[in-house]
């Protein structure tokens, strides 16, 4: 009992002398209880002290003409010194030694091991395999969820420095554990970085860049914990919830009873009933409120600190090209994990098999590129998306190289095309919607106007074969276009609804950008006429009151502008937004082709596959709120 008690006890000298030691001081006992100490200057000058001590422990005051310094539990000094010690710790840099490095045919494996779809690895004139020091960044996050109850942890998200990208498989991460402090190639030089946008390895820029990054993949990375949270603590709040209302439906119940006894009697305590009626209403809500606060999850995030490993690698320059460009990349060959590195899409930043060669110069995969030229079959990557425009008659992307721009109308159509974009009265002629994927002239209707255009010559077709035949064509039926059928002997094509030559042609952006915040229940979506230039911007956010949708646009007044919607089931939510971004890409006839979706974190902003709402708009605290607000509103 005594052994244990003198552990949990805390000595002061042993604290205090032990740090003066560890942190380069010179420390000697001068007589019982007085210990002599010598500090480096730098270690002075931060516990701001002298440099050389007499340090007593005892709590008996000084004798006359002790000069020595009495230190107790709250002395200065000894605060100074705990302040010291609980500084966050400090950045570190490891290295991974004794690697074996005389690796050679890197062509040969990299043709054998990496895939181009459209282009082929070929070796560089001259380009030899060099060795280099490469980086990775471990960066160690505090993570704390705060809901009804607090959760700390700590997450690490380890960045390769020259690729951009997070490591996540468990081996590798493993093996880059090291405790080795000291450089085992001193002389070799560093490999550049390789990532869009990263200036020097040691420019605080690229640090910075690589944390946005990092913080990104820790969301990913802590996203079924988050999910599971959250449905648990939905769990609970749904059994507050329903404790709360039990309890208060059955206070109310017994009001009421009074209350209309109280009725029944006709005497003056109805009043009282009634007022203890209203009060515990107010009551209940305000207990509902608070219920939902303390049920609400919150995510902290803090960086503790950095750690950089540095490895060795085996690099060769190589040419990727086709018939039209050749651009040079990096294979590298990774000694800890036996195998080549994958080369990284430009677009995303993550590595990946089967990357495609974009016409500007990018690997990108597949799901990372805009649509294909329909004319010259070019392939460009959302990086190059302005490079892509759409036919104005048939909306089939064309890039600009092959666009064909009109002198008359100045539209831009596809070769197929080029006599249609101002066929109908001025205006492009209109496909029918079966036949949109068909771009043979013949399948192209005159839109409706007065006095008819001669478009493309057709084919063969019911009404030329009736008017050789001498029969007369019945009528079409009235599907809201143009009949191109003529009866025998007429000079006019009559169309079935003659009241829509009197529309304005539909306004037709070249492509729809939808940027979906994943901090904040908020979406922007932008109807672009250029890449920077939009017809309107449409921005669709969960308020305290409902779903607003606001507009700014071309239109003097928008009919879409300041409408607020109550937000529908968390089941249904996502189609429910959804079908708001949906309208914009219907107004302003863009093909579903050429709607593209961006994430936006807090400093990165990364491409969507397709339309996802994040785990911000399902917030079950949030919707209830505005649901009420909107009612109460109404």
């Amino acid at each position: 009992m005594s052994e244990q008690a003198a552990d949990t006890h805390f000595d002061l000298a042993r604290f205090v002398l032990g740090y003066l030691a560890q942190t380069g001081g010179i420390v000697a006992p001068a007589a019982y209880g007085v210990y002599e100490t010598l500090l480096p200057d730098d270690l002075a000058a931060r516990l701001g002290t002298d440099a050389y001590l007499n340090l007593r422990f005892d709590a008996e005051d000084s004798a006359p003409g002790d000069d020595s310094l009495r230190l107790s539990v709250n002395h200065p000094l000894v605060d100074r010194i705990a302040a010291q010690l609980l500084r966050p710790e400090a950045n570190s840099q490891v290295f991974i030694n004794h690697l074996r490095l005389d690796k050679k045919g890197l062509l040969e494996q990299a043709e054998k091991s990496i895939g181009i779809a459209n282009a082929r690895i070929t070796q560089k004139k001259g380009a030899l395999e060099e060795q280099a020091l490469h980086h990775y960044l471990r960066f160690n996050f505090k993570v704390t969820f705060v809901s009804d109850e607090k959760q700390e942890s700590l997450s690490a998200v380890v960045m390769d420095a020259q690729n951009g990208y997070a490591i996540t498989d468990p081996q590798h991460l493993q093996r880059l554990y090291s405790t080795e402090t000291t450089a085992g190639y001193p002389y070799m030089s560093v490999a550049p970085s390789r990532w869009l946008g990263a200036d020097a390895i040691d420019a605080p820029t690229t640090y910075q860049a690589l944390l946005a990054r990092a913080q990104s993949a820790l969301e990913a990375q802590l996203a079924p914990r988050t999910t599971a949270m959250q449905s648990r603590i939905q769990r609970f709040l749904e059994l507050d919830q329903a404790r709360i209302q039990e309890y208060y439906d059955a206070l109310e119940s017994d009001l009421r009873r009074r209350l209309e006894r109280a009725e029944e009697s006709e005497s003056g305590r109805g009043k009282g009933a009634q007022e203890k009626l209203v009060a515990l209403q107010a009551e209940r809500a305000a207990k509902l409120i608070d219920v939902r606060v303390r049920y609400q999850l919150r995510l902290e995030v803090e960086l503790v600190n950095v750690q950089r490993i540095v490895q060795p690698k085996v690099i060769l320059p190589v040419e990727i090209g086709d018939r039209r460009l050749t651009v040079t990349r990096t294979v590298v060959w990774d000694p800890l994990m036996h195998r080549l590195e994958a080369l990284v899409c430009a677009v995303c930043g993550q590595p990946g098999d089967q990357l495609h060669l974009c016409t500007g110069g990018h690997l990108a995969h597949e799901t990372c590129l805009s649509p294909q030229c329909i004319d010259c079959k070019r392939e460009y990557c959302q990086l190059c998306a302005e490079q892509v425009q759409t036919c104005a008659v048939c909306g089939e992307p064309v890039c600009k190289p092959s666009t064909i721009t009109c002198p008359q109308c100045k539209r831009s159509t596809c070769r197929a095309h080029q006599n249609l974009c101002h066929a109908a009265d001025g205006a492009p002629a209109l496909f029918t919607f079966d036949k949109l994927s068909t771009r043979t002239p013949a399948k192209v209707e005159a839109a409706p106007v007065a006095p008819p255009v001669v478009v493309a010559p057709p084919p063969v077709s019911r009404a030329s074969a009736a008017a050789k035949t001498g029969r007369r064509t019945p009528p079409a039926a009235n599907t809201g276009r143009v009949s191109t059928s003529t009866p025998v002997g007429s000079k006019k094509s009559q169309p079935i609804r003659p009241a829509q030559a009197s529309q304005p042609p539909q306004t037709m952006a070249k492509k729809i950008r939808i940027i979906i915040s994943a901090t904040e229940p908020a979406i922007v979506v932008q109807a672009l006429r250029t890449a920077d230039r939009p017809y309107a911007t449409r921005t669709i956010e969960l308020l305290s009151n409902g779903i607003l949708v606001s507009c700014e646009c071309e239109k003097e007044k928008c009919a879409a502008d300041g409408w607020v919607f109550r937000p529908a089931a968390a089941a249904r939510l996502a189609q429910q937004i959804e079908e708001m971004v949906e309208k914009v890409r219907v107004e302003y006839n863009v093909p579903t082709s050429k709607v593209e979706y961006h994430m936006l974190y807090a400093l990165d902003k990364r491409p969507l596959r397709s339309f996802s709402l994040p785990p911000v708009w399902f917030d079950a605290v949030r919707l209830e709120l505005a649901r009420q607000g909107f009612d109460a509103e109404r």
